[in-house]
């Protein structure tokens, strides 16, 4: 095996003859500046942490990835990120006989979330997901990481779905699992690039616009959404009621008002009760 093919073999997992030894080095210059742009208390397995943001620089330079929805001081810290729930994506994918991705239809989408009016539910995903050939990874948040989740597919076709639990709320739990979720109904063939999303920004990217619209009407159908009388009244009981009606949790109602009308004071009793985190990492 050639030096260069060696080089690849180790930094992608695989030897390709897209790799020199300028490109290499030009990856680990940028990955060594992003190093020093990571909070010290991130680089305590410096050596670890070192390799796999060196490998992540370099597959994205070597694919011309493109991040969505970010800025460069955040770049290191996604790539932190991203390298973690790779390597997490990869090892699942490893040690469990996955069955083949085959599509995920709009009617996937809303019975995926059927699920949202049991907070506790969500333990459930990463079983429900898998059986459909999806991965599912929740990897926490770090201090000044912009993101809420990402979505991209490994080589064997699998997609990956991960989440930051950047906010703690159900609702935003929800928003960010079925976006990411239509992102691989309907774009799936992009997925080859990774889609990130840092869903407090609004977005005019048609694939952005495309994934809110139909995550938001997996939740709660825009013809059902529009006779919703807590949007017009701001009431918590017309909220709950509207939720029981319809099978929804009152807090993903009571959140999509709060983005409707940009007031997250309002409705607040129903949208801080539920902690997801300690719903998915309690014992």
């Amino acid at each position: 095996m050639s030096d260069c093919k060696f080089d690849s073999l180790i930094i992608n997992g695989k030897a390709d003859s897209n790799t020199d030894s300028k490109s290499i080095f030009e990856s680990y210059l940028e990955s060594q500046a992003q190093l020093e742009r990571l909070p010290k208390k991130l680089k305590q397995d410096k050596s670890l942490v070192e390799l796999n943001l060196f490998k992540e620089v370099h597959f994205q330079k070597s694919s011309n990835l493109l991040f969505r929805k970010s800025d460069s001081s955040n770049d290191a810290l996604i790539n932190f990120w991203l390298s973690k729930v790779k390597n997490l994506a990869y090892l699942y994918n490893d040690f469990n006989e996955l069955p083949d991705f085959t599509g995920l239809s709009k009617s996937d989408l809303k019975s995926i979330a059927k699920g949202n009016s049991e907070p506790g539910y969500i333990r459930n995903l990463e079983k429900c997901l898998s059986e459909r050939g999806i991965i599912f990874i929740v990897e926490p948040s770090v201090v000044g990481l912009k993101l809420d989740g990402a979505v991209f597919k490994l080589d064997s076709g699998h997609p990956v779905i991960a989440m930051s639990l950047r906010y703690k709320r159900l609702d935003n739990f929800w928003f960010t699992l079925m976006h990411e979720l239509s992102h691989v109904a309907l774009h799936y063939d992009q997925l080859d690039n990774y889609i990130i999303d840092d869903l407090d920004l609004k977005s005019e990217e048609l694939t952005e616009l495309e994934a809110d619209k139909l995550a938001l009407n997996s939740l709660i159908p825009r013809n059902i959404w529009r006779t919703c009388p807590a949007r017009r009244d701001l009431q918590a009981d017309s909220v709950i009621k509207f939720a029981e009606q319809n099978n929804v949790h009152p807090a993903i109602v009571a959140g999509r008002i709060q983005h409707e009308i940009n007031d997250y004071r309002k409705l607040s009793s129903l949208t801080s009760g539920i902690d997801t985190r300690e719903i998915l990492f309690s014992e």
